[in-house]
Formats: structure tokens, C-alpha cells, sequence
């Protein structure tokens, strides 16, 4: 399966869970009518973004919030570039979800292992 394929299965499946929202995410570079080099999207961030409510401990008031989660979509021998490593621990580092999924099943459990003890 390609990383393309990949990615939209795991975007659909995402979509299903609860308290999920998910996106597709571009990064790269087009030239414009004039001809410049644009760039877009942040170098390095993950094929899907998202947000996953998660209720935080009572001791921490027990509001709802939106924990980020990012997902990089690679076939089964893909490797992540330097700045997707890096991009993955700053997201760690932050308190988010970071998941190398080479298929939905693991983009799914991935970001089932947070938080779901503190849903209603």
C-alpha cells in the first residue's frame, strides 16, 4: 500500500473515534504564476493533525481539552526524515500524540493509548 493510500484509510478511520478531529496535512513547494518559489506547511510536521478531547484529572479541575496529535503515514519500509524526527519530539516534548503509522490499525491504537481512561 502507498503512503497516499495509507494516509486516506487512516484519515477515515480516525474520523470515527471519539472526541477525534483530523486533517490532511501538505508541506512542500510550488512555484507561483510569477514563478517564486513558494513553500507551505511546516517542514517536518506529520501527514495527518489533529486534536483528540481528553479530560483532564479532577485534581486538574477535569475540564476538556484538545490534545494535538500527529500522525506520519509510511509504507512498511519508510523511514522518517530528520525534521519529521525532530518535529516528533517537539510534539512529544509538548505533552501531544506522535504516531509513525504504517497502517490505520496503528494510527488508530496510537492514539487510543491516550486519554481514553478519562473520557466520559
Amino acid at each position: 500500500m502507498s503512503e497516499t493510500e495509507i494516509t486516506k484509510k487512516c484519515l477515515l478511520d480516525l474520523s470515527k473515534q471519539d472526541g477525534v478531529t483530523v486533517w490532511r496535512n501538505n508541506t512542500g513547494a510550488l512555484k507561483n504564476q510569477s514563478g517564486q518559489l513558494v513553500r507551505f506547511g511546516l517542514p517536518g510536521s506529520g501527514d495527518i493533525l489533529g486534536l483528540k478531547a481528553t479530560k483532564i484529572t479532577p485534581e486538574m479541575v477535569g475540564k476538556t481539552f484538545g490534545l494535538f496529535i500527529s500522525i506520519e503515514t509510511k509504507t512498511k519500509t519508510g523511514k522518517q526524515r530528520d525534521q519529521q524526527e525532530r518535529f516528533e519530539e517537539m510534539v512529544i516534548k509538548h505533552g501531544g500524540i506522535y504516531v509513525v503509522a504504517r497502517s490505520p490499525e496503528q494510527a488508530v491504537a496510537g492514539i487510543s493509548e491516550v486519554g481514553n481512561e478519562q473520557q466520559d
